[in-house]
């Protein structure tokens, strides 16, 4: 970057803003660059991201997988997952206060009924 101006090296597709370079998709400075020396555009562009690769890779039929019901089942086992180990800790001091105990005042409400402050 020279000041607030982007510099483009066309031969190596590069361009110092590096939009280009790492999702392989054209700038607006390149594209302004390629404009401004009368260079086709779409002749940059990679074969990947042309629409008649497109509706070649999505030209055959892609056929619905069936239900589970139908599956094929295998001579395995069932695979499920491990158990989850409870570790050991200290216990709580002081039971969580449910919603309907707190207020916006700081303050909760006893067994008894009476408030308490917190």
């Amino acid at each position: 970057m020279v000041g607030d101006k982007y510099t483009m090296n066309m031969d190596a597709q590069h361009c110092s803003c590096r939009k280009w370079l790492l999702t392989a998709i054209h700038c607006c400075h390149a594209i302004a660059a390629m404009n401004f020396i009368n260079v086709n555009v779409k002749d940059f562009i990679l074969i990947c991201f042309r629409r008649s690769i497109y509706e070649e890779i999505y030209q055959s039929l892609i056929f619905p997988v069936n239900g589970e019901v139908l599956w094929e089942r295998t001579p395995y086992l069932d695979f499920h997952p491990l158990h989850k180990r409870i570790l050991p800790r200290r216990p709580k001091k002081k039971r969580r206060l449910e919603e309907w105990e707190l207020r916006k005042d700081n303050t909760h409400i006893s067994k008894g009924g009476h408030r308490k402050k917190m």
